[in-house]
């Protein structure tokens, strides 16, 4: 790849890093930076407003203050203003939301979404906010040693949970199933069950120790990047499910859009936030 084809991409993408590092200048100026460096004029001055709109500032009292009477979460906003500004196709964004109040938090995470929305901007996120990724990414990838891993592939149980007996807990589903947890924090708790802890069957089963066995229909079949395993997306009822299967598993079972299946689990596969 040639250096002109570098510079085309490398324009493509903008980087949010966590520590805001402004210019010493006003709040307008470093929003306006990165249009006036591509030669933008014309509308300058609306675009800026934006997007400080966008992250929650109100122009009219923060576009000529200077850089210095910011806050910490005001700072990381203006960062990802000036981001927001130039709509590059990718917008990297590295623990956006660390350290920062929580209503930067709430500002922050809307404004990535806004991208999303406004001109379809590609997100590419670095997080510790499991719950923020769980409910917006498409696609989740775990790092160890500084190394991508395989895919992070979690179902969502939000309760409510009402506790049953030998010490079991219960939430009913939309479709008149019941699932069955160990005891969460509480019963309000969200549980997470990872593709890798789902069993399929085509039939159900009886006499195993799973306590979970829901009725599904398998919606789409994909293959997962990196690893070659075969996410199986079905629902029960309204609730979406992914199972993470090997290739010959998937062949064996005969599955297909549409096949009616079950989804196996056990009630302490559950994690909590």
């Amino acid at each position: 790849m040639g250096g002109a084809d570098l510079h085309e991409l490398r324009t493509q993408a903008t980087l949010l890093l966590q520590d805001p590092y402004l210019l010493r200048t006003s709040v307008f100026e470093n929003v306006a930076c990165g249009l006036r460096a591509r030669g933008t004029r014309e509308g300058l001055k609306g675009m800026v407003f934006h997007s400080l709109e966008m992250v929650g500032l109100d122009p009219g009292r923060f576009a000529r203050r200077p850089w210095t009477a910011l806050s910490g979460g005001e700072a990381r906003r203006v960062a990802l203003a000036s981001r927001l500004a130039i709509r590059t196709p990718v917008l990297l964004l590295d623990e956006p939301t660390a350290g920062v109040d929580k209503e930067s938090v709430v500002l922050l995470k809307s404004a990535a979404l806004k991208a999303r929305e406004e001109w379809g901007a590609t997100l590419v996120v670095v997080s510790h906010d499991m719950a923020w990724l769980g409910q917006v990414a498409d696609s989740l990838l775990a790092f160890q040693d500084g190394r991508p891993g395989e895919s992070i592939v979690q179902n969502r149980f939000p309760g409510p949970w009402a506790e049953s007996s030998e010490g079991l807990w219960t939430m009913m589903l939309g479709c008149g199933e019941a699932v069955v947890s160990t005891r969460p924090p509480s019963s309000r708790s969200v549980g997470l069950l990872d593709a890798e802890d789902i069993t399929v069957a085509s039939e159900k089963a009886h006499g195993l120790s799973t306590r979970n066995a829901l009725p599904v229909t398998v919606q789409e079949m994909s293959l997962e990047n990196g690893s070659g395993a075969v996410l199986v997306k079905a629902f029960c009822g309204s609730l979406p499910l992914t199972a993470r299967l090997t290739r010959a598993s998937a062949g064996e079972l005969g599955l297909v859009p549409g096949t009616q299946a079950w989804f196996l689990f056990k009630a302490s596969a559950f994690r909590w936030e």
